[in-house]
């Protein structure tokens, strides 16, 4: 088989990080750098373009070159690898065959060294994979260092566009903002004219980067057949996307964005000018602390612990109330829709194959629609609506001051079906239970199901000396009973037990409810 590795070097006006892949290929100031192959068994050297100095369409290459790509492409035997593969499909596939008319690479033939480390439970990263496999060849440091240099805006353009659109916001700047703002632009990015020592250490570093690919790529055993197969599947669904209701997102982030100022504004307030952020985490604390009241952290659970309980008042409860509503990471999901759907209204890249390394389980990227909240809401399409139709003071009046709660559980919707499409949910009925209880030759839960009964429900019953019948589905009692069923299932422990139930589940319980839930599992399963 002939395994052409490569590797693309880019630069972008876009933040790579918070856009994605595909939306950053598709960004207007995106281009390529560099770009390093290598075919062994077909070229025993690594070859470099230089895309600063042949951007050309592809029929105006070399015509033997033209010839190798397309024979390369068509070949059976030949597969194009890369780590990461998804960004490199995306460069290609959106600046090379898009804007210069190169001939397209079914994802078919495409391979990824970094799903191959996972699944061998080595590290994706390429330098943390290539040490522990103690390949010959190593990551280039010095070249990664020139490479964020490279790849993204001057410093002194970064500066001055910044002032510029502080001063055409028409917020009220101080002088010195508005004279780097009259400044004439600074150039944009470092080309090889200004910066030509470190574009030939970027050259030398995307080479270093192909080499170390191949080096890991012969270390790593190859995917099995399904998991290859898998695999693409992976990537027709990353690379296509779901659509978005992007006026829904839009108008939702203008009001939290509003929301978010105001409450920022209260919090400057009300702590006399000491904390200016809801993230300012060690100034909360610190002035808390001068009111009294030691918290040792500001976690999600610790803060609705103290607020619950009664143990703060006053504007103490005050600041703690704006910091857990500023500091809810599920609302950011909506900046994160927006970067990620910008050119069509479609948000891609959501998952990472082989997430959890070796055990197969995928993770999840950009919005992470695996890790959405269980919010508050039984009905979020009536939410829905009532948030296109209604005004500020309307949904303020219906769902109360603090909107955040609301926003947070509507997040599902915000993925619609493509038009002239509808959209199924489909999801397996308690399938960690399932699985669990199966391998373990559990006759007697597994008799449960069967039945049609409900575990969690009853674990709860059980945890709480109640009747199944006293037990709501929509509880903290049988999510409790939830926590217990699966985590206890996979041997976790009472310490655990308190921070993983609320984390994953939402679920509250003490440490020694805790003790009782571990305890009431082990003895009936």
């Amino acid at each position: 088989m002939i395994k052409v590795h490569n590797d693309f070097e880019t630069q972008s006006e876009c933040d790579l990080k918070k856009a994605g892949a595909y939306e950053y290929s598709m960004h207007p100031s995106t281009r390529v750098l560099c770009w390093a192959f290598k075919a062994k068994g077909f070229f025993d050297k690594c070859y470099l373009f230089d895309f600063y100095e042949m951007q050309k369409p592809f029929k105006k290459l070399p015509v033997k070159f033209q010839m190798y790509w397309r024979n390369f492409i068509k070949d059976e035997n030949a597969v194009f690898v890369a780590h990461n593969a998804f960004f490199e499909q995306c460069i290609y596939n959106n600046v090379l065959v898009r804007r210069l008319g190169w001939p397209e690479i079914p994802i078919e033939k495409w391979r990824c060294d970094a799903v191959k480390a996972a699944a061998a439970a080595l590290p994706r990263n390429l330098a943390d994979a290539g040490a522990v496999a103690r390949i010959p060849i190593q990551k280039d440091y010095e070249g990664h260092r020139v490479m964020l240099k490279l790849c993204k805006p001057t410093a002194a353009w970064a500066k001055w566009n910044k002032a510029r659109i502080q001063v055409e916001s028409g917020v009220r700047l101080g002088h010195k903002i508005r004279e780097i703002a009259e400044r004439p632009e600074p150039p944009k990015f470092w080309t090889p004219e200004t910066a030509p020592d470190d574009f030939k250490i970027l050259y030398r570093y995307c080479k270093i980067d192909v080499l170390a690919e191949e080096k890991l790529d012969e270390f790593l055993p190859e995917l099995t057949p399904f998991e290859q197969r898998l695999w693409f599947i992976d990537q027709k669904i990353n690379m296509r996307g779901i659509a978005v209701d992007v006026p829904l997102v839009k108008k939702i982030s203008k009001i939290m964005a509003a929301e978010s100022k105001t409450m920022t504004k209260e919090l400057d307030i009300l702590t006399m000018g000491l904390v200016s952020s809801g993230n300012a985490r060690n100034a909360i604390l610190d002035f808390l602390t001068l009111e009294g009241i030691e918290l040792p952290n500001l976690r999600a659970k610790t803060v609705d612990d103290f607020l619950e309980n009664g143990k703060v008042t006053g504007d103490a409860e005050k600041i703690l109330k704006i910091r857990r509503a500023l500091s809810k990471s599920s609302t950011a999901k909506y900046l994160s829709f927006l970067a990620r759907s910008a050119s069509d209204g479609r948000v891609r890249d959501l998952l990472l194959f082989y997430g959890a390394q070796r055990t197969g389980r995928w993770g999840g990227k950009g919005v992470q629609p695996q890790n959405f909240p269980r919010g508050v809401l039984k009905d979020i399409y009536e939410a829905i609506d009532r948030i296109k139709n209604c005004s500020l003071e309307e949904l303020k009046f219906l769902y109360g001051e603090n909107l955040m709660p609301l926003f947070s559980s509507v997040l599902r919707g915000m993925f619609i079906a493509s038009p002239g499409h509808d959209m199924f949910v489909e999801d397996y009925s308690a399938i960690e239970c399932r699985v669990l209880w199966f391998l373990a030759g559990h006759e007697k839960g597994l008799q449960m199901f069967r039945d049609n009964r409900d575990p969690y429900v009853e674990m709860a019953a059980k945890i709480y000396n109640k009747s199944i019948l006293e037990i709501d589905k929509e509880s903290n009692e049988r999510q409790v009973g939830k926590a217990a069923v699966l985590g206890c299932g996979y041997q976790m422990g009472g310490k655990k037990f308190v921070s993983s139930a609320w984390d994953v589940y939402r679920a509250k319980a003490d440490t020694e409810m805790a003790k009782v839930a571990v305890s009431v599992y082990r003895e009936v399963h």
